[in-house]
């Protein structure tokens, strides 16, 4: 999240301009405490509730101008104060989410920013899948996945050198689940970034991404209205870290205002307005083909260019069907140790099963399923129908890719009846993920 701005503790923001008042809100005293030091740290003028309906009532009084809530349990009260305050609080009032996590040294905010708007990150897929990469990394290091991955990064760092941040964006290639965003956010913590911000720029085009500008002209006034927004989003993460997630969807036109900022290295800093020198890290991901994409003029040539300057590939798990088994069981050896629960052990049957499906959805399946076998499992031990959720390759059901567009997901919905099982079986994947797609979509539960 985006450091709030600083400020001495004085009369409402409503009755003295340029002086921000936060409500912050948090079911748990323990993250009410731990959050508090921060702001106290940068001065900020802020009230603390962990009471849903008292924070609604200090909300009405118009005292505050921003609200910063928890949002580490994804279906819990604080995305819902969230919801309620983006529907009765004025224009102006700003929502912000973070999220708690047991990881040393890993980053506690992380704040989405789009180019025409603002909104909060609650993807808390993305909070756990870092864990699960980090356990596995600190308790396995000798696993090939572990090492290729290593070596992959030592390359990123001989090849970037000295050279500053605009001159060697990274580009991370993958298929989808393989763990891009996770790895890049522990890259970012473990580095001496970790104090500065972790920006997202979700280019997705449910997102709107600078749609204002697809559907206009490319103009002069249009180029600098983009111009200004990248800059102002790079001096946000001057000397941390800048995540474009599905860059590709990108208008032509902001692809290459990008480059031409990139090209003259500032960024805007937010606190004097002055240009800087911009310092950190900017990475790029994702899972399609660039040279066909550079073919059909959906992706500027000049980006293109300088992204194959700095890349590193991630391989699917299919590339390491010997290590399943002891990935598997590190995953669910966090997810006891998370629990406080005794180990559990896999079935023969059940290991053989591991090692022979596809994993489509590579690692995030893999955890995905690991924590509902956990949940099924007698006995200490996770047989084959705790893994119900894995596809057979004996489905008489034909395979078919899962769409990547919402009237795809919804032809393919309408086509089984609106059974999802029936979907996630033609498609190779968890019901889960489908659940997923459509939540990403928007499409509603139950459609048919």
């Amino acid at each position: 999240m985006s450091r709030p701005r600083k400020t001495i503790p004085q009369e409402p923001a409503s009755d003295c301009h340029g002086v921000q008042k936060i409500l912050l809100y948090s079911a748990s005293d323990e993250s009410i405490a731990d959050y508090s030091k921060t702001l106290r740290k940068f001065g900020d003028a802020f009230e603390t509730v962990n009471n849903i309906t008292e924070a609604k009532k200090m909300l009405r009084t118009r005292q505050f101008d921003s609200l910063i809530a928890d949002l580490t349990n994804f279906e819990g009260s604080g995305r819902r104060l969230i919801h309620w305050a983006k529907a009765h609080m004025p224009g102006s009032f700003k929502t912000h989410g973070y999220m708690r996590t047991d990881i040393p040294n890993l980053i506690k905010n992380i704040y989405c920013q789009g180019i025409d708007q603002r909104f909060y990150y609650d993807h808390a897929d993305i909070d756990h899948l870092t864990k699960v990469i980090f356990s596995i990394s600190i308790n396995h290091p000798d696993m090939t996945w572990v090492r290729d991955i290593t070596v992959g990064q030592k390359e990123l760092r001989r090849i970037i050198g000295k050279k500053s941040a605009m001159e060697c964006p990274v580009l991370l290639q993958g298929a989808k689940g393989v763990g891009k965003e996770p790895l890049a956010l522990l890259v970012h913590c473990m580095s001496n970034r970790v104090a500065y911000n972790f920006l997202v720029l979700d280019c997705n085009p449910r997102q709107k991404f600078d749609y204002a500008y697809r559907e206009n002209r490319d103009c002069q006034s249009n180029r600098q209205a983009l111009r200004e927004n990248f800059e102002a989003l790079f001096g946000e993460a001057n000397k941390g870290t800048v995540y474009f997630r599905s860059f590709t969807h990108m208008s032509p036109m902001a692809q290459e205002v990008l480059v031409d900022v990139f090209e003259r290295g500032l960024c805007r800093n937010p606190e004097t307005g002055h240009m800087v020198r911009f310092e950190g890290r900017i990475i790029f991901a994702t899972n399609k083909s660039l040279p066909e994409l550079v073919s059909a003029n959906k992706v500027s040539a000049r980006l293109y260019n300088l992204l194959m300057n700095t890349t590193m590939s991630i391989s699917p798990l299919a590339k390491y069907r010997d290590e399943l088994v002891t990935m598997a069981k590190a995953m669910v050896e966090l997810h006891c140790a998370k629990g406080r629960g005794k180990g559990m052990t896999f079935t023969s049957a059940a290991e053989k099963l591991i090692r022979n499906y596809a994993w489509p959805a590579n690692i995030e399946e893999m955890s995905m399923i690991m924590e509902s076998a956990i949940s099924t499992a007698r006995m200490r031990e996770i047989g084959v129908g705790d893994l119900s959720l894995i596809t057979s390759e004996q489905d008489d059901f034909l395979k078919v890719s899962l769409p990547d567009t919402r009237e795809g997901l919804e032809a393919l919905i309408r086509d089984h009846k609106g059974c999802i099982a029936k979907v996630a079986r033609a498609c190779g994947f968890s019901r889960s993920m489908i659940y997923k797609q459509m939540n990403i979509h928007g499409i509603p539960v139950g459609y048919k």
